[in-house]
């Protein structure tokens, strides 16, 4: 799980950073940050359950960072709403795994 983690944080990383001609073309870009930010938070919280709160950390400085980031990559850019969607996307993810983990412990 920590793998499939790491490499999809890698994965939005190297997406949100590369010139905007080699980004992935969705066929539904609506809420894309959302969902991209949602595994991320779901895979750590996954791979890291006792960590939570380093894990939330985590997941919320990497949007805010490579949104921050995106202002110094030539081509790109960074913006509120975009940064907004992806902490609200790991957010959702992060619970949805506290949500699974509960239900694990209680079998």
């Amino acid at each position: 799980m920590a793998i499939l983690a790491w490499a999809s944080l890698i994965f939005v990383a190297v997406v949100t950073l590369s010139p905007i001609e080699f980004r992935p073309v969705l066929t539904m870009p609506l809420y894309e940050h959302f969902f991209a930010f949602a595994v991320i938070g779901l895979l750590f919280g996954l791979a890291y359950p006792r960590h939570w709160l380093l894990i939330a950390l985590a997941v919320i400085g990497s949007a805010v960072a490579l949104e921050l980031l995106q202002l110094v990559t030539p081509g790109r850019h960074g913006r509120i709403p975009d940064v907004i969607e992806k902490i609200l996307g790991g957010i959702v993810g992060l619970a949805i795994a506290r949500m699974i983990a509960a239900r694990k412990r209680r079998q």
